[in-house]
C-alpha cells in the first residue's frame, strides 16, 4: 500500500528524471558540434553547411568563413530538398539534395544534361595553379539509371587539360565500376570500391604542391595517392557557352554535362595541406562526442541514480534497518 508520505516522494523522483533527461539532452546538441569545432579549428578558407532552410531557386548558399557566399540554383519541376545530414554523436546537421536531373523539361537522358539542381558561387580566392591545398564533404549518392554516369559533387577551374579541380562519383547503378574520384579535367585518383550508396560518407582530398603529392581519403582513411602537378585556373577559359571559370559549382559540372544526385553536407576546402592526421581527426570528431563532455554526463546520471536510491528508501522505509 502506498502511504501519503510515499505519494509525496514520486513527484521529487520523478522531476529528478526530467532533470536528467534534460541535462543529457543538451549534452547531447553540445556534443554534435564537436566536427564543427575542429572544423574552424583548421582555418578553412570557405565551408558550407548547407543548413539553409531556404533552399529555392535564387536562395542564398552561406559559407561560415570568407567571401564564398553563393547561390542554390533549382530545374524546373524540381526542387532543392533540405534532408537530414550525418547522425553521429559528433555531427548532426541537415544537408542539401540534389536531383541530379530530370527537371520537367527533360525529355530525354541527354536531356537531363541541362536540367540539374545546383549551387554557384565565388570561386576568385580558392587556390589556383599548382598551390597546396585540401577539400572535404559528406557524401551519399542515391543509385541514378541517369546518363551519363558521372556525378558532380564539386567543381572549380577551367575544362581545359590539367586546369580543373573535379569532385565526383562515377558509376550510377553499375555495381562494378562505381566509386569516387578527383579530376583535374584529364586523369583522375579514384577508390573504385569506397562508394556505398545511401549511406553518408566522409570524403577528403589533399594536394600537396611541395612534393606534387595528391592523396584521397574515405571516412577518414589513407584510400588512393597520386604523383600530379596541377594547373588549376579560373581565367574564363571555358569553352562554348560554358560559365566562366571564375564560378565554382557544388552539385554539377560547369557544362552541365553531369550533376549530383544525392545528398551533401559539410564541405569545406582549405590553401593548405591537412596530414593524414587532420583528416583523421576530423572523421574521429564526428563520431565520438568531445571527451570531456562525458564524464558530466556519467557523474550527472551516478549522482541521479544515488539521489533517486536514497529517496526510494526514504520512502519505503529501510526493512533491514540501520543506515539508508
Amino acid at each position: 500500500m502506498i502511504t501519503s508520505r510515499k505519494k509525496q516522494q514520486i513527484p521529487g523522483r520523478r522531476s529528478v528524471v526530467l532533470f536528467m533527461l534534460l541535462f543529457m539532452v543538451g549534452l547531447s546538441s553540445s556534443a554534435s558540434a564537436e566536427f564543427v569545432s575542429a572544423v574552424n579549428a583548421l582555418e578553412p578558407i570557405a565551408y558550407w553547411r548547407f543548413q539553409e532552410a531556404d533552399k529555392s531557386n535564387g536562395a542564398a548558399l552561406v559559407s561560415e568563413t570568407g567571401n564564398f557566399n553563393g547561390t542554390y540554383h533549382v530545374a524546373a519541376g524540381s526542387s532543392i530538398q533540405t534532408v537530414s545530414g550525418p547522425n553521429l554523436p559528433g555531427l548532426q546537421s541537415t544537408a542539401a539534395q540534389f536531383n541530379g536531373g530530370p527537371g520537367a523539361a527533360a525529355a530525354s537522358p541527354v536531356d537531363q544534361r541541362s536540367s540539374w539542381d545546383y549551387a554557384d558561387f565565388n570561386a576568385t580566392g580558392l587556390p589556383i595553379g599548382n598551390a597546396s591545398r585540401s577539400w572535404f564533404g559528406w557524401v551519399r549518392v542515391i543509385p541514378t539509371d541517369i546518363v551519363p554516369d558521372y556525378q558532380i559533387a564539386f567543381d572549380y577551374g577551367n575544362q581545359q587539360i590539367d586546369q580543373a579541380f573535379i569532385v565526383f562519383s562515377k558509376g550510377g547503378t553499375n555495381p562494378i565500376d562505381s566509386g569516387y574520384a578527383l579530376s583535374w579535367w584529364g586523369s583522375s585518383i579514384a577508390d573504385l570500391e569506397a562508394q556505398d550508396p545511401d549511406v553518408w560518407q566522409f570524403l577528403a582530398y589533399t594536394h600537396d604542391s611541395a612534393t606534387d603529392t595528391l592523396r584521397m581519403y574515405v571516412n577518414g582513411s589513407l584510400v588512393d595517392t597520386a604523383n600530379q602537378t596541377l594547373n588549376t585556373q579560373n581565367n574564363n577559359l571555358g569553352p562554348g557557352s560554358t560559365p566562366l571559370g571564375t564560378i565554382a559549382y557544388a552539385g554539377k559540372e560547369r557544362s552541365n554535362f553531369s550533376g549530383w544526385r544525392g545528398d551533401l553536407a559539410e564541405m569545406a576546402i582549405f590553401d593548405k595541406t591537412l596530414s593524414d592526421q587532420d583528416i583523421s581527426n576530423l572523421y574521429q570528431a564526428a563520431l565520438v562526442p568531445e571527451p570531456g563532455l562525458l564524464w558530466p554526463a556519467l557523474a550527472a546520471a551516478a549522482g541521479g541514480m544515488v539521489f533517486l536510491r536514497r529517496q526510494a528508501r526514504a520512502a519505503l522505509g529501510n526493512p533491514f534497518g540501520g543506515r539508508s
